[in-house]
């Protein structure tokens, strides 16, 4: 091993770093939890108004289904990418908490 790596001011910043690596992730974790409680609300309200078009589909003539379906389709889009959306934040919040403390040159 080279000295710079084995030097002490060189193992002292790298702890130093994995330190602020930690707390950097401590922080955000803390930050994206009132985010995936919010993209979770927004997904179960999504999920509702579908159920509602469902029920509502089912009670009106052919004209109502058909702008009824164009918003069905919007609703499950939406639902769609929240749910997407949340599983990346999840993904990649697991990723930075196991990169801490990996360094290269």
């Amino acid at each position: 091993m080279s000295a710079f790596f084995s030097d002490s001011r060189y193992v002292q910043a790298i702890k130093a770093t994995k330190k602020i690596a930690q707390e950097d992730y401590r922080i955000v974790d803390e930050e994206l939890k009132p985010v995936q409680r919010a993209l979770q609300d927004l997904q179960t309200a999504l999920k509702g108004r579908l159920g509602q078009i469902e029920v509502l589909s089912k009670r009106v003539g052919k004209t109502q289904k058909e702008a009824l379906s164009s918003l069905k389709e919007i609703y499950q889009r939406l639902t769609d990418a929240r749910a997407i959306d949340l599983d990346e934040l999840r993904t990649n919040l697991r990723s930075k908490k196991k990169s801490i403390g990996n360094f290269t040159l």
